[in-house]
């Protein structure tokens, strides 16, 4: 007779502990865009071409307090398709991927690490056990129709798409030549 073993049990219980206290994403929009988007990034993802790179002293990515911005971008088919960036900033470390498909966003991926002493109580951790915020938009025809995120509402104000928007078209232009 085979008695079950307590350990797969407990590790599962234990793996899970984190995840537990944590809330599920909040969403605002129309969900029916995200498996279709997905398989457009998945293919942006796996067949970018070699990166190329850039480190700028300028605010590129327009976040209060921040200095300096680096940036990665991949091409497909000759167009800047993703644009990896990321800086830092008195209250922690803000990144950002943008992919495109033509000449239209069709979805970001936010993230934003506190640095410890800086982060709000009951802050949302990240997988990295940090407290943070991550979000995704997914666009269509420069409007934000599905947003997901954890740690910060996922509703956008009218501003914070703009400044999205014309962030991700500015660093894809300076990429374009590199």
């Amino acid at each position: 007779m085979n008695m079950p073993r307590p350990f797969p049990v407990l590790a599962m219980t234990l793996l899970a502990a984190p995840l537990s206290g944590q809330s599920l994403p909040d969403r605002s929009g129309d969900s029916t865009i995200v498996a279709p988007t997905y398989a457009i990034v998945r293919i942006i993802y796996d067949s970018s071409a070699k990166p190329a790179f850039s480190f700028t002293a300028g605010n590129v990515l327009d976040i209060a307090g921040a200095n300096a911005t680096e940036i990665q971008a991949m091409r497909l088919h000759g167009e800047v398709a993703r644009v990896i960036a990321g800086t830092w900033g008195g209250a922690g470390k803000y990144g950002v991927e943008f992919y495109f498909k033509g000449d239209s966003l069709i979805f970001t991926y936010e993230s934003f690490e506190f640095v410890a002493e800086a982060a709000p109580p009951g802050q949302w951790v990240n997988f990295r056990r940090l407290p943070a915020w991550e979000r995704r938009v997914f666009w269509r025809d420069r409007t934000a129709v599905f947003v997901e995120s954890s740690g910060c509402p996922a509703r956008m104000d009218p501003g914070e798409a703009a400044r999205l928007l014309r962030t991700a078209q500015s660093v894809r232009q300076m990429m374009a030549t590199r």
